[in-house]
C-alpha cells in the first residue's frame, strides 16, 4: 500500500511540476517575443523568432517533462526526498520569477 501512495505522490508531483514548467515556458515565449517588438524587428522576423522559439522552448519543456518524470519516480527510493523535490521546485519557480521579470523588464 505504502509503494503505491509513493508512486501516485510521485505522479501529482510531476504533472505540478509540468503545468510550472509549461507556464514557465510560456513566460519565456512571451518575452523573446517582446524583445523582438522592443527591438523592432521586421515582421517576418518576428514570426520565425515566434515560430522557432515555440519550437525550441517546447522541445525543452518535452525534454525537462520526462526528466522530472524519472526522477519524481526514482526519488521516494532514497534518503531524505524532500529536499530533493524541492530543489527540482525552487529551480522551476526561480527560472519562471527570471521569465516574468525578464518580461515585465522588457515592456
Amino acid at each position: 500500500m505504502r509503494t503505491v501512495l509513493l508512486v501516485l505522490l510521485g505522479y501529482v508531483l510531476w504533472l505540478v511540476s509540468a503545468a510550472i514548467a509549461a507556464y514557465t515556458g510560456y513566460w519565456m515565449w512571451r518575452a523573446l517575443l517582446d524583445l523582438g517588438f522592443k527591438l523592432r524587428v521586421s515582421p517576418w522576423q518576428l514570426r520565425a523568432v515566434d515560430r522557432f522559439g515555440a519550437v525550441i522552448l517546447g522541445l525543452m519543456l518535452l525534454i525537462f517533462v520526462v526528466a522530472s518524470e524519472s526522477y519524481f519516480r526514482r526519488v521516494f527510493r532514497r534518503q531524505r526526498p524532500t529536499m530533493r523535490v524541492a530543489r527540482v521546485f525552487v529551480a522551476e519557480l526561480l527560472l519562471l520569477g527570471a521569465a516574468y521579470g525578464a518580461h515585465l523588464l522588457i515592456i
